[in-house]
């Protein structure tokens, strides 16, 4: 049997537009995976929006990629600075196996802008697929569509196609 990593953080859900509990002024979240415009305004009544989730997908993207983090510092609040003024370094400098490929979808979801980011986790999917296409896998090719595959279909809040699972 295949282990197959799934990510689950439902620590922020919430419906849109429901009360939110939290404190004015209270930080919440993951150490870092903070998005800018949380950081530039914190509190009870800022807007979560999908662009803050890519800004995550970009932090966790990062690390799988390189095996650390985008943002490093010795406090939050070297961490907080960081996020909201430094551009992290390309995956590709940090693994040199990298394909350089790779370097854009992720530093695209880490923007600091989030107009800047990929419009979409069904969009960046369809990008990392693409890439994929092109880059020579040590991983048999009908594994490698299959984790697009799954990738697309949440993405797009469907379930992937059995056939394409072992």
């Amino acid at each position: 049997s295949k282990w197959e990593p799934v990510l689950v953080d439902f620590g922020l859900a919430r419906p849109p537009r429901t009360e939110n509990v939290t404190s004015e002024f209270v930080l919440v979240g993951t150490n870092g995976h903070w998005a800018p415009e949380l950081l530039a305004n914190p509190g009870a009544h800022f807007e979560y929006t999908p662009a803050t989730d890519l800004h995550a997908l970009g932090h966790l993207f990062y690390q799988a990629l390189t095996g650390r983090a985008p943002y490093r510092a010795d406090s939050s609040g070297g961490l907080m600075a960081a996020v909201l003024e430094q551009e992290p370094p390309p995956p590709s400098s940090v693994v040199t196996t990298l394909p350089r490929v790779l370097d854009a979808p992720a530093l695209r979801l880490l923007a600091k802008r989030p107009e800047d980011r990929t419009p979409s986790a069904l969009a960046f999917a369809e990008e990392l697929a693409d890439i994929l296409a092109n880059i020579p896998s040590r991983a048999p090719a009908h594994e490698v569509a299959a984790a697009v595959d799954r990738l697309r279909a949440a993405a797009e809040g469907r379930a992937a196609d059995p056939s394409t699972r072992d």
